[in-house]
């Protein structure tokens, strides 16, 4: 169940999304993207099985121009909102914000995932 991040790369990578977890490789050119699971919490019945989780993602777009961290960041809106697949049932974005790092444009995603 923690491993949502594998699903995220594959949604993102068949976009056509450049993607890394956590961090980027050193060399990376822009624009991609930076995954990383900010929060999971289970439920559990009496048994002490997980029967449904949630997770949150933080999903940061990284580009040379404030245009191209837009369309990115609407290209992994559109590959990751309100989709599932076999290990994730619900994706959605609650939450967006930006920033301006190191002469790069962020666009920060926070994305709610029902497991």
């Amino acid at each position: 169940m923690i491993d949502i991040g594998k699903s995220i790369y594959s949604m993102l990578n068949a976009a056509g999304i450049k993607c890394y977890p956590i961090i980027a490789e050193n060399g990376a050119t822009n624009p991609f993207v930076v995954y990383k699971r900010t929060s999971f919490n289970p439920t559990t019945g009496k048994d002490c099985m997980i029967y449904n989780a949630t997770a949150t993602v933080e999903i940061t777009v990284v580009a040379s121009t404030y245009d191209e961290s837009i369309a990115t960041a609407e290209s992994v809106i559109s590959a990751l909102n309100f989709k599932n697949n076999e290990s994730i049932k619900d994706i959605t974005l609650i939450d967006a914000s930006e920033d301006n790092i190191d002469d790069c444009y962020l666009q920060i995603l926070i994305f709610n995932i029902k497991i």
